[in-house]
């Protein structure tokens, strides 16, 4: 089959432009398979367009998602499986074959889609578009809440429309074009052309360490951050592809050949840290660029000229801000790839604390692409497609607006997810807002959130522009058998996450029977925080479940007393403690519910009464306590924890009083802790949280008579007598 002159006419456009030229293959089997022959063909034979005629002695890497066999094309295929953040780690290919006749994994393909090289061809093969989005994919069974299987797929409906921006190659010819129309190439242009491609294919090292203005940009604000004023640390984001990662190798190289030697990098794992070590050994080869993990770092603080943290947004907001406390040259670097990787979100959320405590910060985002050049035409179809364009700045300044309004008139109501398919620009706000309440929103999110049919959204909105969204998901309601054998550890079912917990970490598998609901995100813009929209969110949402005979509403997050406090004065109840911390608040999660209907209460209460009472009994010193335990403030304890009270009798007073007068604590710890049970919650008082963390926590006694010593004998008095 001969290759469609339009198709070659794109593929000339794209090698002049640097650009990467998206072809979407659709039809029968027999067809696709000669027309993916064909294309293919186009960048390994002798006549490729790459290569202006010459022979290529660089054979191109073809990588494929699914299964490739069928095809038996006759080049080298690596197939591509595994979890998409990790399979095509530091894979670089002239050709990327996206298979939809087999299960499509899409967040692998938005991650492969990142490793096509300019000049690239990307191939999307599909049965005619009809059959394609009648047909299940049947990879979508890992994101669907149980018993669900896969279906005629909402998400495809959503791609089919962005993908249409690629060449389409079909029975009745080709649709499509790419924009620009290309100047006349001659032939020794497209010899020229060749020539610099194999000259760039064969040289090992650049003749500058820099691949854009972008990134040499990034490397002098970097040295910058060494040798200007200090206390003046540099946010530094960009797209994926955009050298900000080198950018850190090229700086430290740099600023260590000038004997600037003491820098370290962290990140969240020690993955995200090879590219800037790799760029800082080819620079350097004599030297070393140290890796750190997060809590190394806090705990030796060691003496550095310069901290690096790459993909600084996977890194909690709390650990952030001890390191820029204790560092006073400090570059955090992110990626900020629309919703994906949330490096907005992270910037919003830490310059809040940067403004506060670090007033000459500085802000650069690197723009240019470095494997291919800007307005790409695939960039611009991933984006679009998997909504990685939605903008957190432009709902900033849209929701400004709105906030300006001395009085809010505001609406909630339940959207049908699928119907924001056709609305693509509330659910753009929808994910723009999500992707700030959370540090790992991801292309997984959007995808279950179109496909899986136990997912609810609810939305606050005003003058048309939305404020605040609540993501639930339907849970529960499994049957007696399968409920008991979650409550032995003898199965697990896909999502249910509340009922599971019920049934198997509090042993009440009746619970996992119930109609449930859980609340998986629930924000409101910070713009229009504290002026009730959230109560007012939930309040409708809450009336709206109980018509849909939910019994249970729950939650789970990060413990702050922020937060336990909004959701305990909405009428939830602690109930779980987890022993891991949460990434994005360094605290441990908490699983809070609400029962819907009376008859639940005096079970719910229970159920909140033991875990109140274990909870003294764990956070006690010398008793056995997770380090999730130990990270609960005082704070926290105070509004959750139900102590054992016992009076003191009149001497007993007299005695603790008369040693804490002299600021001796050691010898009353018993009276102490007998007089902190029983008056903790009712009495309001600053020392009453140190006693918490002293007696609860097993912090140091010199700590709390430090604090002590600020309380005149007279004052001590009136509080323990």
């Amino acid at each position: 089959m001969n290759l469609p002159q339009a198709i070659r006419q794109a593929q000339q456009l794209c090698q002049t432009q640097r650009w990467r030229l998206p072809l979407w293959l659709q039809g029968e089997f027999s067809f696709v398979s000669e027309a993916l022959q064909s294309a293919v063909a186009a960048y390994c034979q002798d006549d490729s367009p790459q290569l202006g005629g010459q022979q290529n002695p660089y054979f191109p890497r073809i990588l494929c998602i699914g299964d490739v066999e069928p095809f038996n094309l006759p080049w080298p295929v690596q197939s591509i499986k595994g979890p998409a953040r990790t399979a095509v780690l530091g894979h670089e290919a002239e050709v990327l074959i996206i298979n939809s006749f087999s299960p499509v994994d899409w967040e692998l393909v938005a991650a492969a889609s990142g490793t096509l090289k300019a000049g690239g061809l990307w191939l999307l093969i599909s049965p005619a578009i009809d059959s394609w989005l009648a047909a299940p994919n049947a990879a979508a069974k890992r994101l669907l809440t149980f018993p669900q299987q896969p279906a005629a797929s909402p998400f495809a409906k959503l791609l089919a429309p962005q993908f249409q921006q690629a060449l389409q190659w079909r029975h009745d010819g080709v649709l499509g074009e790419i924009q620009q129309t290309p100047p006349q190439i001659t032939t020794e242009t497209a010899a020229k052309l060749a020539s610099d491609r194999v000259t760039e294919l064969a040289e090992a090292q650049p003749a500058t360490p820099y691949a854009s203005n972008d990134q040499a940009s990034a490397v002098a604000a970097i040295i910058h951050v060494m040798t200007g004023h200090r206390r003046r640390p540099l946010v530094l984001t960009a797209h994926r592809g955009r050298g900000k990662s080198a950018a850190l190798g090229i700086a430290a190289a740099q600023l260590a050949l000038s004997g600037r030697e003491r820098i370290v990098i962290c990140a969240p794992h020690p993955d995200a840290a090879i590219v800037a070590q790799q760029q800082f050994a080819l620079l350097a080869p004599d030297k070393q660029l140290a890796f750190m993990p997060v809590d190394r770092l806090l705990s030796e603080r060691p003496e550095l000229d310069l901290l690096l943290i790459d993909e600084a947004a996977g890194v909690p907001i709390p650990h952030l801000e001890q390191l820029t406390a204790h560092y006073s040259r400090i570059v955090f670097a992110s990626t900020e790839h629309g919703y994906e990787g949330t490096g907005r979100g992270f910037t919003v959320r830490f310059q809040q604390y940067l403004n506060k405590n670090c007033p000459g910060w500085k802000k650069l985002h690197l723009s240019q692409p470095i494997r291919y050049a800007a307005n790409d035409p695939l960039e611009q179809l991933i984006f679009s497609a998997f909504l990685l364009d939605c903008d957190t700045e432009q709902l900033w300044q849209t929701v400004a607006d709105v906030a300006a309004q001395p009085a809010l008139a505001v609406e909630c109501m339940r959207v049908a997810i699928r119907d924001l398919i056709a609305e693509p620009r509330l659910l753009r706000q929808v994910f723009a807002l999500l992707s700030l309440a959370h540090y790992q929103t991801s292309l997984r999110d959007l995808w279950a959130l179109c496909d899986d049919t136990s997912l609810q959204l609810t939305l606050i909105q005003s003058s048309g522009v939305v404020l605040g969204v609540a993501l639930i998901g339907i849970e529960g309601e499994l049957d007696c058998s399968l409920s008991q054998q979650i409550a032995k550890g003898e199965r697990r079912v896909q999502g249910h996450l509340l009922a599971q917990s019920l049934a198997f970490h509090l042993q009440a598998p009746e619970l996992a029977s119930k109609k449930l609901a859980r609340i998986q995100r629930i924000v409101v813009h910070p713009l229009v925080q504290r002026r009730g929209l959230g109560e007012t969110l939930l309040e409708h949402l809450t009336l709206d479940l109980v018509t849909q005979q939910i019994q249970i509403l729950g939650t789970s997050f990060g413990a702050s007393i922020e937060l336990a406090t909004f959701w305990q004065r909405s009428g939830f109840s602690p109930i779980r403690l987890s022993h891991k911390l949460e990434q994005a608040s360094n605290a441990p999660s908490v699983l809070m519910v609400k029962p819907l209907h009376d008859y639940l209460q005096t079970c719910v209460s229970s159920l909140s009464d033991d875990f109140r009472r274990q909870l003294y009994w764990q956070t006690l010193p010398g008793q056995f306590r997770n380090k999730a335990q130990q990270k609960l403030s005082p704070e926290i304890l105070r509004l959750w924890v139900d102590a054992p009270k016992q009076q003191l009798s009149a001497h007993q007073r007299m005695v603790l009083c008369h040693s804490i007068r002299q600021y001796k604590v050691e010898p009353v710890l018993t009276l102490l802790q007998m007089w902190l049970n029983l008056h903790f919650a009712s009495i309001d008082h600053p020392l009453i949280e140190p006693m918490i963390a002293l007696l609860w926590q097993g912090q140091p006694i010199a700590e709390f008579e430090s604090i002590l010593r600020h309380y005149s004998g007279a004052e001590l008095e009136i509080l323990f007598l």
